[in-house]
């Protein structure tokens, strides 16, 4: 079955997730452990969230062949494109290990995700590093966010949108009839759903004149461009990079059987437990 979507591939760059078995791999004292609460390189404090613990960015000698791998992984599978998540320790000065992080060790580490995405003929998302999008944006292809409505931050995206890249926003709150006019003005490609699986609620429900489409995806007019690389090149750019005209559809799943039966143009997918049949089967 061939659905020709474009295949976004979501995993964290920026944490230790120990339901993930390929950390085992790269780091053998993790074999001991069914949670690794420690500090070894390259670990640092917990995040709170299912046992993650924030990596050391700065220990790209640690840290090279596990995100490198992981990359090759996705382009493996048929990914079109990644979404490293989790790429804004420096900012969380509550972790006593980020604390002598800096500005510059962030960007670093980021730009060397997109630049090693690139290498790949991968397109590459910014994500969850507000405080830096100034400085990111001309590494990345499009910006994905949580919550901008809910958090105020909407407007400070306008940076990839001034420079004609997508920005897509998905929120978890119950106030479409306010939120998706909005999203429209402030040039901004919203989702929203309740939770990470399979179930949706697009903005087409609540516009007259949006696209037609199903009842539980979303559509939007995402703004992209060529990306303005680190390495400085008048060829041809391989990897995804739809128009500001395109009117994209896209279903978000990171929990639970992928339902593929959504007819969208992007799928944004767990890199890991999504098969390479499933991505094909979307292609």
């Amino acid at each position: 079955k061939d659905l020709g979507c474009i295949v976004v591939c979501h995993f964290s760059a920026g944490t230790y997730e120990p339901w993930r078995s390929d950390w085992d791999h790269y780091f053998t004292f993790l074999n001991t452990f069914i949670q690794y609460n420690g500090n070894n390189a390259p670990f640092l404090g917990n995040t709170g969230n299912k046992g993650e613990r924030w990596l050391d960015i700065r220990r790209l000698d640690l840290l090279t062949n596990i995100m490198g791998d992981r990359l090759d992984l996705a382009k493996r599978k048929g990914c079109d494109a990644v979404q490293p998540n989790n790429l804004n320790l420096y900012s969380n000065k509550d972790i006593p290990g980020a604390r002598h992080l800096t500005e510059y060790d962030q960007i670093t580490y980021n730009v060397w995700l997109a630049d090693q995405a690139h290498e790949r003929n991968l397109s590459v998302g910014f994500n969850s590093n507000v405080d830096q999008l100034i400085e990111l944006e001309p590494y990345f292809d499009w910006a994905f966010s949580e919550r901008c409505f809910q958090y105020h931050e909407c407007d400070l995206y306008t940076v990839f949108t001034d420079n004609n890249k997508a920005v897509f926003s998905l929120q978890y709150i119950d106030d479409e009839e306010e939120l998706c006019p909005e999203s429209l003005v402030k040039k901004v490609h919203l989702e929203k759903t309740y939770n990470l699986g399979n179930y949706q609620l697009g903005c087409q429900v609540f516009i007259p004149n949006a696209p037609l489409s199903q009842e539980k995806y979303s559509y939007g007019q995402p703004k992209w461009s060529p990306m303005k690389s680190s390495t400085k090149t008048t060829a041809v750019i391989p990897w995804w990079q739809p128009k500001a005209s395109d009117q994209l559809t896209w279903q978000w799943q990171l929990e639970g059987t992928l339902n593929i039966n959504y007819d969208v143009d992007v799928y944004n997918v767990d890199l890991f437990d999504v098969s390479e049949d499933s991505i094909v089967a979307l292609k």
